[in-house]
């Protein structure tokens, strides 16, 4: 009996991970996906990858100019900042004058 039972949970995945990809097709998944993770034991993988490199310098430079600059200078700098965030931008170009 218990040969049987599990012969037919068997075709039973089978049956479901075959229909997930009409079902994907169709945007109907979540089903079949539970079902699997709970008979099939089914799990998602999550790899994280990392392919650059973590600078460091260019938070150090902006500390070491920062640094530099006098009240006055830091002052003006922290209110085009905050301007610039006002605006509720993305994406802020922020430059350091050389001398």
């Amino acid at each position: 009996m218990r040969d049987i039972i599990e012969e037919e949970k068997n075709k039973t995945i089978d049956e479901v991970a075959n229909s997930l990809i009409e079902d994907a097709k169709a945007g109907q998944t979540t089903e079949r996906i539970f079902f699997l993770k709970a008979q099939a034991a089914w799990r998602e993988k999550s790899e994280v990858v990392h392919s650059g490199t973590v600078k460091h310098e260019l938070e150090l430079e902006v500390i070491k100019r920062i640094d530099q600059m006098d009240a006055t200078q830091r002052a003006e700098r922290l209110k085009e900042l905050q301007e610039l965030e006002a605006m509720d931008t993305e994406t802020i170009d922020v430059e350091f004058d050389e001398g």
